[in-house]
């Protein structure tokens, strides 16, 4: 993982620290994992569906990676709402 990559998921670990989603995360040459508190990653995924720039994340980089890390935790309820979100879009 470059510095620059890295930067962009502590960024994103502490904005999610930070709205109480996550109590710690560890980060490594290839991986990032948070630690959900209760009903954090239920917050993380609502944030993601309901709003474009979720916990005011505004590079799409960031967003992409906290998707990454919802669907590291739940990945069928992520695909669910992104598959979902692209049938709405093409009409099916």
């Amino acid at each position: 993982m470059s510095k620059t990559h890295r930067a962009m998921v502590v960024a994103v670990m502490e904005v999610l620290r930070a709205h109480d989603c996550i109590s710690s995360y560890t980060i490594d040459a290839q991986s990032a994992r948070p630690e959900w508190k209760g009903e954090g990653f239920e917050r993380a995924f609502e944030g993601f569906k309901t709003n474009p720039q979720p916990f005011g994340l505004k590079k799409k980089n960031e967003r992409a990676w906290l998707c990454i890390l919802l669907a590291k935790r739940d990945k069928k309820t992520v695909d669910d709402f992104l598959i979902g979100g692209i049938k709405q879009r093409i009409g099916l």
